[in-house]
């Protein structure tokens, strides 16, 4: 039975899970820049790099009549820099202090995990509501 925006239920469906997919993407993307960052010293008198953490939101799709999940912004975290003393290191201050993001690597990791296992179960449904429609397409061809 179609749906009442005259869209099946399976292209709804398949909507819904390429957003998800796309939205976890953006995720990755985001935790590996924090990932590569990590151990950044900043140069004296400039700022530290800013860990960033993506935020997400339903958005519902007029076209589709469903919501669809999407980033709704990327959030600088603003933690006070991790400060060593390393007099000898080009990258030191006066008081001979290198500076770098408060990022745990680990941490990011795991969200890089969470993120990839969403990302897969998400492409799992898209690829089987794919077989689906291409199943339909057969019986109504009368193969």
């Amino acid at each position: 039975m179609a749906a009442p925006s005259g869209i099946s239920a399976l292209t709804k469906s398949l909507h819904i899970s390429t957003a998800a997919i796309i939205a976890q993407n953006q995720r990755v993307l985001v935790l590996s820049q924090n990932i590569a960052n990590a151990e950044v010293k900043a140069a004296p008198g400039h700022d530290v790099y800013k860990r960033q953490l993506v935020s997400f939101h339903n958005v519902y799709d007029r076209k589709i009549k469903a919501p669809l999940l999407r980033v709704k912004k990327i959030i600088h975290v603003h933690d006070e820099p991790i400060k060593n003393y390393s007099p000898g290191d080009p990258m030191a201050d006066k008081d001979g202090f290198t500076r770098q993001p408060n990022i745990k690597p680990i941490n990011e990791m795991a969200d890089v995990r969470e993120a990839s296992r969403s990302h897969e179960s998400n492409l799992r449904a898209f690829e089987r509501i794919l077989m689906m429609l291409q199943n339909t397409v057969g019986l109504l061809k009368g193969n």
